[in-house]
């Protein structure tokens, strides 16, 4: 089957567009993505309107992997605009879309696209605000089914999309985004304090209670052997180490319990003591390891 002329085409795809807006969809991508299937289907003698509610329900096949070019979409935009902002009907919303096109194509902005519109069709607007959308005649698709398809999950909005669906007055932008799925891919910022893992708590909790115990026996030793200088310092030096360890350990238990954003490093800190000692080694390297792959978690105490 030959293909149809551009004219006639993208006043075909600017139909459909419309139609997929009023029964399926109030996203402009997906609209653009029905309008391409129903078009393309229409020209191989296919059925359009379930091609455009199959575009809209899954993301793949006609209306994704083929997509209209940018002047046709562009033109749908317009011709949608036209219908709600200027009231218009029937064939006075393609001359609209024409003339709003042919200004942007002549380096003209939205607003002397949207001022071209209007003159191209001042005799044809109507006095008041336009008629309900129930209220509006068909065009070229056919009638909508009377049973109503389930509604699809909304699919995630695509980066680098086209510009929003413009709303009642408000003037669309000319089409000029990548195809659908090219750029990269949104990435969501994390928030609030890095928690460290309630496990790297419990290591901690180990290390604390055996530090303490150090400290303990080293001190009794100062008590009982003060007349042997080498023991003294060696007492001095053990029971300093251990001291040490229990203090970074007793803090960075406090703050992880509280939530509190410094409980990171305190943590990384408390197993750097730990590593002072050989036997620490075991607690030392566990908790700096815990703390470093800790991810960003709830609100900070």
């Amino acid at each position: 089957m030959a293909s149809p002329p551009p004219q006639e085409r993208r006043r075909t795809y600017a139909d459909w567009y419309v139609w997929a807006a009023r029964n399926l969809t109030a996203t402009s991508e997906i609209r653009h993505a029905c309008a391409e299937a129903a078009t393309e289907a229409k020209d191989g003698g296919g059925d359009p309107a379930a091609a455009a509610r199959n575009a809209a329900q899954n993301r793949s096949g006609p209306g994704w992997t083929t997509r209209a070019e940018p002047g046709v979409r562009s033109y749908a935009e317009w011709y949608d605009w036209a219908r709600t902002t200027l009231g218009l009907t029937g064939e006075p919303l393609h001359t609209a879309a024409s003339a709003a096109l042919a200004t942007m194509g002549g380096g003209g902005d939205a607003a002397a696209a949207a001022e071209a519109a209007r003159r191209s069709t001042a005799g044809e607007q109507l006095p008041s605000s336009p008629p309900p959308l129930a209220q509006a005649p068909p065009t070229a698709p056919p009638a909508p089914p009377t049973y109503a398809p389930p509604a699809p999950p909304p699919p995630p909005p695509p980066p680098q999309s086209a510009p929003p669906y413009p709303a009642p007055g408000q003037l669309p932008q000319p089409y000029a985004s990548a195809p659908y799925g090219s750029g990269q891919p949104y990435a969501p910022v994390a928030s609030g304090p890095v928690l460290v893992p309630v496990w790297v708590a419990a290591v901690l909790g180990i290390g604390c209670g055996l530090s303490l115990l150090v400290t303990i026996v080293y001190a009794a030793i100062l008590t009982q052997r003060g007349n042997d200088q080498n023991l003294v310092i060696g007492s001095f030096i053990f029971g300093g180490v251990g001291l040490l360890m229990f203090a970074c350990s007793l803090v960075a238990i406090i703050g992880i319990i509280r939530r509190s954003g410094w409980s990171r490093v305190m943590s990384i800190v408390a197993g750097a003591a730990f590593c002072l000692s050989c036997v620490g080694i075991i607690l030392g390297l566990p908790v700096i390891i815990g703390s470093v792959v800790a991810q960003p978690g709830g609100p900070r105490a």
